[in-house]
């Protein structure tokens, strides 16, 4: 019984530094991908004469959208994970347990952020921000350039 009880100890205490590398990494890479998003961007505008510049816009784009739904898919899995904590906590005799549907929240915002930023990158390699300009201090409409 008490190899039982230390085999559970150690797996939940895995399950909780598990779930803790899983936020951490989660900012971190949230924090580099809008990072090279917003300096592409201002690549991109300050070199606007440069024809081929908005297709530095693609790298990020694509980074976004795969890591969206990376991170969705985790939120998705994240419940697995809790189950699991909770049958450990009740084995254990514990009172209470690390509350995942936190990082649940925490995936969802920055997938819905990254998708968001995605969207943002694509009207940008599409649209000519000259054109907007234009467009907007003469009440017409936005060019889409191909």
């Amino acid at each position: 019984m008490e190899a039982k009880h230390e085999i559970l100890l150690r797996q939940y205490e895995s399950h909780v530094d598990l779930y803790k590398f899983y936020v951490n990494t989660g900012v971190k890479l949230v924090a580099f991908v809008l990072a090279l998003s917003g300096a592409l961007v201002s690549f991109y505008l300050t070199n606007d004469p440069f024809p081929y510049a908005k297709y530095a816009l693609v790298l990020p784009a694509v980074l976004c959208v795969l890591l969206g739904g990376v991170y969705l898919y985790g939120a998705r899995l994240m419940g697995v994970l809790r189950e699991d904590m909770f049958l450990i906590r009740d084995a254990l005799g514990f009172e209470t347990a690390p509350e995942f549907q936190v990082g649940v929240v925490l995936l969802r915002v920055f997938s819905l952020a990254l998708l968001i930023t995605a969207i943002g990158l694509v009207v940008l390699i599409f649209v000519d921000p000259a054109a907007v300009a234009v467009a907007e201090e003469v009440g017409g409409r936005a060019v889409v350039t191909g």
